[in-house]
């Protein structure tokens, strides 16, 4: 017999009441997509993880681990019988896993195509209530308020600076120091001039002016700063970059028959400061500057150049490792007042003198400073971002693991069977559901406690 609802309010309900608890399972479910065909799956969640740390190459390039798909199973259990059994509610995880093997007098020819799939897990599933049944025990994953991806301005102590905060890598700082000079800083660690950082990722002294103040081809008078390189009909010197124009200056070029040159106003906010930076630079050569930075970060020569422009370049514009994330790309075209799509979460280099832009406005106090605990600048990760932390962290290690393992089998046996240890996942899933801060033990005491333990915020945790 279906239950009838009297509604004794005089005005009537006018709105339904939401699902309380869809914070915990709509997130479980977007990450999961455990409702979608494999081929309809979008690249998000952990799908997305799977496409980033897959195909895995072993270092002569003999062979590529590539993921095709993965299916999730039935529970063994439901969660009445997890409870009293004292077991956990899981569900088996399995992936398609695709092994070309090369070989031969082509090292690029394909001998062997295997596609296998793997058990890689028993994954801990969320019940309707939106809880997890661990050990018999129900818990709760509580969403973590942290520090939204983005650009936060500060001034203290005499320094202006901006930081850029990814949602996953190292921040990334820019000050203006006491002597009016810009710095940069990666991951908070040793100052580098701006100048040289710029010079190392590609910018010439032209290029700085040009992205950063109106470049205008004017004819010679005193005051003006130089934006381009002026230089003679044999390719000779006349005036550098930064340079401002002096009588001595005007009338030596005058006297080689220069009378327009490329200059920027020196009345342009933050003109002195870049003037200050390009002209204390040292380095001359893209070359130069990307040596003096590897040599400041690890205190040795580097080996060979590539080596060092892919630790440079590798720290801020390789998407593995610098990755803005939607929100920080949102926040990032909000502040540069762009249209980048949101699906570009890798750090461009234009955005680095848009960034650069922004603080020189900043110190001419164009704009407050940004108060980092102001609840605008502060964002929730749901149970299903903290569950792809967690398995992009443990297929990291599985992708490395395979690369070891590899190396002792013979290859006439490789397969994906072989070279993938479950362990590796299954650990450092469990150990964040039985370990973390964020995974606790749900409040029972009446059904009101629980709801509200489940749509409970905390600050808690790593981030």
């Amino acid at each position: 017999m279906k239950m009838v609802k009297k509604d004794f309010s005089k005005l009537g309900t006018f709105f339904e009441i939401p699902n309380l608890l869809s914070i915990q399972v709509d997130s479980f479910r977007e990450f999961l997509q455990y409702d979608t065909p494999s081929e309809m799956r979008k690249n998000e969640e952990l799908q997305a993880i799977f496409k980033e740390v897959f195909p895995v190459e072993d270092t002569h390039k003999k062979f590529t681990l590539e993921f095709v798909s993965y299916t999730l199973g039935n529970a063994k259990y439901t969660p009445e019988e997890a409870i009293q059994k004292g077991v956990t509610y899981s569900v088996p995880l399995k992936v398609n896993f695709r092994l070309i093997r090369r070989g031969g007098k082509d090292p690029s020819k394909v001998t062997d195509v295997i596609e296998d799939e793997v058990f890689l897990c028993e994954l801990p599933f969320m019940t309707l209530h939106g809880t997890f049944i661990i050990n018999g025990v129900e818990r709760v994953i509580v969403s973590q308020l942290h520090r939204s991806p983005g650009l936060y301005f500060s001034r203290e102590e005499g320094e202006c600076s901006v930081l850029l905060v990814p949602l996953r890598g190292a921040w990334f700082e820019v000050v203006v120091d006491k002597h009016n000079n810009l710095v940069v800083l990666l991951d908070r660690n040793r100052r580098i001039s701006a100048a040289t950082f710029l010079r190392a990722i590609g910018f010439s002294d032209e290029d700085i002016y040009k992205g950063l103040f109106q470049v205008a081809e004017e004819a010679l008078r005193l005051g003006q700063v130089v934006a381009t390189k002026v230089t003679g009909p044999e390719g000779e010197i006349y005036a550098r970059p930064g340079e401002i124009v002096t009588e001595g200056l005007r009338e030596f070029l005058l006297s080689k028959g220069i009378k327009r040159i490329a200059c920027v106003s020196p009345n342009e906010i933050g003109v002195s400061i870049v003037n200050n930076t390009i002209l204390a630079d040292k380095t001359t050569s893209e070359e130069e500057a990307v040596k003096k930075i590897y040599y400041r970060l690890r205190s040795m020569t580097p080996h060979s150049i590539e080596v060092a422009k892919n630790l440079i370049v590798g720290m801020l514009f390789d998407e593995r490792r610098f990755n803005l994330g939607k929100v920080g790309r949102f926040k990032l075209n909000q502040r540069l007042g762009k249209n980048v799509l949101l699906t570009e979460t890798a750090l461009r280099r234009e955005d680095i003198l848009g960034i650069l832009r922004l603080l020189l406005n900043f110190v001419e106090r164009q704009f407050p400073a940004d108060d980092v605990d102001h609840l605008a600048n502060r964002r929730v990760k749901r149970v299903g971002e903290l569950l792809e932390d967690q398995f992009r962290y443990a297929l990291m290690q599985l992708g490395q693991n395979i690369k070891e393992r590899a190396a002792f089998i013979d290859e006439g046996q490789l397969n994906p069977q072989e070279m993938i240890n479950t362990r590796v996942v299954f650990s450092a899933i469990m150990k964040f559901f039985t370990q973390s801060q964020l995974c606790q033990f749900m409040e029972q005491t009446n059904p009101l406690t629980e709801l509200t333990h489940k749509r409970r915020i905390s600050a808690l945790g790593p981030g």
